[in-house]
């Protein structure tokens, strides 16, 4: 991610549809001057992070993704993933994104567990990280308020482990 990224990300940002989507999206307008000090702060070099930039093919940027919350000696991070650009929504991006993530993550990182979580309300992406071989390991019941009601949050996981035996 370069710090350039943040025109587009708020363009992405403050659409309501793709904000409602993102686990941190609580209808709440940003600011471009917050998205944009964001956007700095991910572009930099960070230990406990990694921030990507998805691009398609014709090399557009179309969405996000980031290893987070990186625990050496635990061994594990969390994933976050958010197609921005709404044509790409469906075409298989993010199940290809999170492969590789989950694959930088075990060999490169040497992590054992990748997790993330995720609103129940957001069926496309569950039905993406099952596919990319997360597995439900709980929910948290009412988590965010979102919409005028209370959400589940559903955590979800894959272990190195996973992979192997598949």
């Amino acid at each position: 991610m370069v710090e350039e990224d943040w025109e587009l990300r708020y363009k992405w940002l403050s659409d309501p549809e793709v904000n409602s989507t993102l686990t941190a999206g609580n209808g709440m307008p940003l600011t471009p001057s917050t998205i944009r000090e964001r956007t700095r702060k991910y572009a930099e070099s960070n230990e406990k992070s990694v921030y990507h930039t998805i691009l398609n093919e014709a090399a557009e940027p179309i969405g996000n993704a980031q290893l987070f919350k990186i625990d050496p000696w635990n061994r594990n991070a969390e994933l976050g993933l958010w197609i921005g650009e709404k044509s790409a929504w469906g075409k298989g991006y993010g199940t290809e994104v999170i492969g590789i993530l989950v694959q930088f993550a075990f060999n490169r990182l040497n992590l054992h567990k990748v997790y993330l979580t995720v609103d129940s309300d957001n069926l496309r992406a569950i039905r993406c990280y099952e596919k990319a071989g997360f597995h439900h390991d709980g929910i948290l019941r009412d988590e965010v308020f979102k919409n005028g009601q209370y959400v589940n949050r559903i955590y979800m996981s894959v272990l190195k482990t996973d992979l192997i035996q598949t």
